[in-house]
Formats: C-alpha cells, structure tokens, sequence
C-alpha cells in the first residue's frame, strides 16, 4: 500500500505541472485528475476524515448548490458549480496527501514536470518572440506571444502560466527548506524567471512580498544561513527593480504600452453591482452584470469582488472571516514562510480570478494553507 500512493503523487505532481495541450484529456478531465481520483479512492477505504473539514467541504457545495438553483441558465452556472467541485475534492486531496506523508514524492513531481514546463516555454519564447518589438509592446511582449499564437504549447490560459511557476517556486523552495539541498534553491529562481519574463504584475508583487516577510525575519532572527539572505536580497532587488521599471514612471506607462487593463472601470462597476443586489446574481453571472454596468465583457479580475458579485455578501464575510483565522492562526505558530505564501497568493488573487474555484489558482491556495499552517 505504501509504494503505490508515493508512486502516484510524484506521477500526479508530474502531470499538474505539465499543462501541455499535447497531453490527452477524457472529456476535459486531464491525466492528473485521473491520477487525484485514483488516490482519493485510495485513501478514503484505507483512512478517516477530519470532519471540520467536512463540515466545510458540505457548506460550500451546499451553499453553491442554492446559487446553481437560482441563476440565470443562458450562462453556463453548471460549468462554476463542476469548477467548484472540483475545488473541493482538490481541498480533500491536499488533506489526504498531507496527512500521509506523500509531500516530498508530491513536489518532486512537481518540480521534475515543471521542468519539462520550462524547456517548452522557452522553446516557445525563441521561435516565437521578436525582442526589437519590446519598444512597441513593451510589458505584453512575451505575453502575447502566448495568447495570439495557435502554437502555443499550454492548455492553460496565458494568465495562469505565471501562478503555476509561482506555485512550482514555492514547492521547491519548500524542498530546499526541508532538505537542505541547494539544487532545489537554484531551481526555485529559475522557475521565476516565467513570471520576469512574461511581467505579471500580480504575480510579481505577491513574490516580492514573500521576500520581504522572509527577509524581515532573518533579520530578526539574526538567520545564519547567509546564503539564503544574500539570494533573497538579490531577489527582491530584482523584483523590486523590474517592477519600478515597468510600473511606476509615467513615462513608461506610455512609452511600453502599460495600463490597467481596464480594472478600475472593472472594480467600480463591481462595487456599484454588489450594492445594488447584496444577495448576489447567480453563478457564472459576473460577466454579464459588469457589463451591463461598464459595457466591459470582462470577470471582476478579484476574488473577492467575484464571490461577492455571484454568490452574495454573505459568501464574502465567510470568506473574509475564514482568512482573519488563518492570518491569526499563522501569527500564532510563528510560521514565517506560509504568511509569505498566504500573502503573496492573496494579494495576487485580489488582481485576477486566481482564487475563484479555477482548478490551478485554488489548489495552489488551499494546498499551502494545508501544508504550511497545519490547520488540519
């Protein structure tokens, strides 16, 4: 029984991490939830449930469950609530996964398919990208590469390839931390540099921040692993610097094409929807009300604006509420490195749909809160 399941997570972290449109896939289910359905049937016959967690699995699918009945079927509701599902057998899975020890075959995995990843996307980048158009494209460059091109190699969305590096980072620098082994160090930078080279903004902040929590405790606790300090110093100059450079001068808004992509617009418009109905719209509806409100056919681009919009104030204050616990919870067990990964994961769901029930994004979020904080 032992060899089976270690096998199966590394496979799984494999193919999490390998979002290639090469790969097969069964009616939109994909080889690694093939792999998740396999294991979860493992180790529901041979081990018990924390019934918290399901309580919360039960209340979430209930609660969307009442949305489903009651929204506006010329979207596609049903598409959110298998989203949402699914989110919840990925929640099961990361306790299940923990709770038998299979993190470091899990990452591993993870690490060795996030490789494969890389070479496929800088193979992308050099056949596909023109660098002399840097002046004119400026910060889309290399993403729209990606988001125009029949070619391009990931069944994920463009804006998903950065947070899936985000998250391969944090597992190697996870192995790194529990082995000691500077190749998962030196890989974990390397995985980084998907996100430099594609300037996800959110994504690139959030990084930042988890530098500077984990560099503000070394220096608190005079760490002695001078190396890590070095690196992390390095890092956060380099981030810090790319985003000054491409962000923060008037001049290069104009000159490298940069803009809000229209969020304030998004975010108004959501504010003005949410209290004009605090009951929500019914999921799979946040499209359509932004743009009946701003004539933009966009999502809110926020978890929070997202959840408010189609499942109601009242899943935003659970949600809220939930977060305030886990902040506290991690304050109280002096858990540096996961208040870095819970930030920088929250703060890049705040600029996008990272958070909202998306297989990739809401993995990525609970699996770490499972993992690093020991909630469970």
């Amino acid at each position: 029984m032992y060899n089976l399941p270690v096998l199966l997570s590394f496979l799984w972290g494999f193919f999490w991490s390998l979002p290639l449109s090469i790969l097969p896939s069964f009616h939109g289910a994909k080889i690694d939830d093939m792999i998740m359905l396999i294991l979860l049937f493992i180790f529901l016959c041979h081990g018990k449930v924390n019934i918290k967690l399901i309580a919360f699995l039960f209340v979430v699918i209930s609660y969307s469950t009442v949305y489903l009945i009651f929204s506006d079927f010329d979207n596609d509701p049903i598409a959110i609530y298998v989203r949402i599902i699914q989110s919840m057998l990925l929640v099961l899975f990361s306790y299940f996964i923990i709770k038998n020890k299979l993190i470091i075959p899990s990452f591993k995995g993870v690490i060795l398919g996030g490789c494969i990843s890389l070479f496929f996307f800088f193979s992308f980048v050099f056949k596909n990208v023109d660098f002399g158009l840097l002046i004119v494209k400026g910060s889309y460059l290399v993403k729209d590469a990606f988001q125009y091109s029949e070619s391009d190699p990931f069944s994920i969305h463009v804006n998903s390839i950065s947070n899936l590096y985000m998250f391969i980072f944090f597992c190697s620098l996870s192995l790194y931390l529990l082995s000691k082994k500077k190749i998962y160090l030196y890989m974990s930078f390397v995985f980084l540099l998907v996100p430099l080279l594609m300037i996800t903004k959110g994504v690139l902040i959030g990084i930042m921040l988890f530098f500077l929590i984990i560099y503000n405790d070394c220096l608190k606790q005079k760490c002695g692993n001078k190396y890590f300090i070095i690196v992390t110093i390095s890092m956060i100059f380099i981030l810090l610097s790319s985003f000054l450079f491409y962000s923060n001068v008037e001049r290069v808004f104009n000159e490298y094409n940069i803009n809000m992509s229209s969020r304030d617009s998004i975010y108004i418009s959501a504010l003005h929807a949410i209290s004009d109905n605090l009951l929500g719209y019914g999921l799979d509806s946040q499209n359509s009300i932004i743009y009946n409100y701003s004539g933009i056919n966009y999502p809110a681009h926020n978890f929070f604006l997202s959840l408010a919009l189609e499942q109601g104030i009242i899943a935003f204050i659970i949600s809220i509420s939930a977060i305030f616990i886990v902040l506290k919870k991690v304050i109280s067990f002096s858990n540096v490195f996961g208040l870095g990964v819970l930030v920088a994961f929250l703060f890049t769901g705040m600029f996008g749909n990272l958070l909202y029930f998306y297989k990739l994004h809401f993995f990525c979020y609970w699996f770490y809160i499972l993992f690093r904080l020991e909630l469970l």
